[in-house]
């Protein structure tokens, strides 16, 4: 079956509006778990770059001397994620503590005095130490960042062995530690921030929705609402999906969003990750493939009816009977907007209304055979393939009536067009099936699958609710991949 149309994308507006269309919402207990797991990846071996040199006067024994510590580095810097605090506070800060930061002091020194000249490298063992700071999140480009509000290090002790005079090894410790604590927002702020918008834009942490549909989709974080509590995270969103090219304005038909909750805390909902779609979000993708593909032509049939598009296909009785045998094509229109409407407790229901114009070859151009108004209706099984796609299966398809708009032929029989009606419609679900509901990919955390998965019909809208389960308690190697 040959459908003749041309790709056009498809923007998705996701900003602010009186009741949104959609929410993406996570338990705060799974997104501190997981961060806490990501973190101590995200530090493993980062550098600070060099740090300010240190000049000072002090004493060795005696004899006064002045101490030049230079090509100072953090080395091979490390965390322990089991002594790690990881907060999120509104409007959308994320906090960290790391009870149990390390790593090594790198730096030359130079001991000059009354006949004293002593230099050479060395290295502080950075054992007990605290780091904090305070994140901002916020997107750019569909692709979440952060940015370093504040940085704060601190340092109990360093272990030092120099052939120095211990006295002056504890001043070189004092100094290094100032050092540290005084410029470590300067020295670390930045390397922190592009090594954690590094892992954000590799790892599938954020709710990064991806239509699974031939068309080039945009997804725009901007002005989203994130609402941060005590118990789990929110992503609003407008959910408005708009083709980005041809007629694009808003129409009356589309009901708005119904009010959605940001979470649900039914304990038979309890799973990590909940998303609120709206029928309003999911018929306003009905919609913009309507705007978009204004109509299908049919020149063959799919390979799985081992029959031509002919007039004698057993179809078409009373075209074969006008016309003899001779090639055939339908061009389908939407008659109205296709929607879907939740019903609770039941499931999606699809409601569609289709103009088919059947016509037949007559001296080496197609003609009318008949015009035909068609709606149907339909169910959809939400469900989440292999793929990790949500997906939407249309089943029980009923024809509520067929309407012979005009005729160039006998009087067409409702039967056979039925039957090919359900034919095509079969067809098209299992080889189509984004005609008929919006094919989202869900995200989920590295190195773990889905483990159990809820549909909810709503009036008004679908809740689906997922949870998954760690299957690489170490994601060293996935990490790895990526540095």
């Amino acid at each position: 079956m040959l459908w003749n149309f041309s790709i056009i994308s498809i923007t998705i507006i996701l900003t602010a509006a009186i009741n949104p269309g959609l929410i993406f919402s996570r338990n705060m207990n799974d997104i501190t778990t997981y961060i806490k797991e990501l973190l101590p990846n995200m530090f493993l071996g980062i550098s600070s770059g060099k740090l300010s040199p240190i000049f000072y006067n002090s004493y060795d024994g005696f004899r006064e001397i002045t101490m030049n510590i230079t090509n100072i580095y953090l080395v091979n810097a490390k965390v322990i994620p089991q002594d790690t605090v990881i907060q999120l506070t509104s409007p959308s800060y994320l906090y960290v503590l790391f009870h149990d930061f390390q790593g090594n002091i790198s730096f030359d020194y130079q001991e000059l005095g009354f006949a004293i000249n002593n230099t050479g490298h060395g290295n502080a063992v950075m054992n007990d130490a605290q780091l904090y700071f305070n994140l901002s999140l916020f997107e750019i480009n569909s692709i979440p960042q952060v940015k370093m509000e504040y940085l704060i290090l601190n340092v109990t002790s360093l272990d030092l062995n120099l052939p120095l005079n211990q006295k002056v090894q504890d001043t070189i410790e004092q100094n290094l530690v100032s050092l540290l604590q005084t410029h470590a927002n300067a020295a670390f702020a930045s390397s922190f921030e592009s090594q954690i918008n590094f892992f954000f834009q590799h790892f599938n942490y954020y709710p990064r929705l991806v239509f699974g549909v031939p068309f080039v989709v945009d997804i725009s974080w901007a002005n989203n609402e994130v609402i941060v509590s005590d118990e789990y995270m929110a992503f609003v969103y407008n959910g408005t999906i708009l083709p980005s090219k041809g007629n694009a304005q808003l129409i009356s038909e589309i009901a708005p969003p119904v009010e959605m909750p940001t979470r649900n805390l039914d304990p038979k909902s309890i799973n990590n990750t909940q998303i609120f779609m709206s029928e309003y979000m999911i018929n306003s993708y009905f919609w913009a493939i309507w705007t978009a593909y204004p109509n299908f032509l049919v020149s063959s049939f799919p390979a799985s009816f081992n029959i031509q598009l002919v007039s004698n296909s057993g179809y078409f009785p009373e075209v074969y009977s006008h016309f003899g045998t001779t090639p055939m094509q339908i061009n389908i229109t939407y008659g109205s907007i296709p929607y879907i409407k939740s019903i609770p407790n039941l499931g999606l229901q699809g409601n569609l209304i289709v103009n088919a114009n059947v016509m037949a070859m007559d001296k080496d151009e197609f003609i009318s055979a008949f015009n035909a108004t068609v709606q149907l209706q339909y169910l959809i099984n939400v469900y989440i393939d292999g793929n990790y796609y949500l997906k939407g299966y249309p089943l029980r398809l009923k024809i509520i009536s067929i309407d012979i708009v005009n005729s160039n032929v006998d009087a067409v029989s409702h039967y056979y067009l039925g039957r090919l009606i359900f034919d095509l419609f079969q067809n098209l679900a299992n080889t189509n099936s984004y005609y008929f509901f919006p094919q989202i990919r869900l995200p989920y955390m590295l190195g773990t699958i889905f483990s159990n998965f809820h549909v909810r019909y709503m009036q008004g809208y679908l809740e689906v609710d997922y949870a998954t389960v760690d299957v690489d308690s170490d994601n060293s190697d996935l990490i790895n991949n990526y540095l």
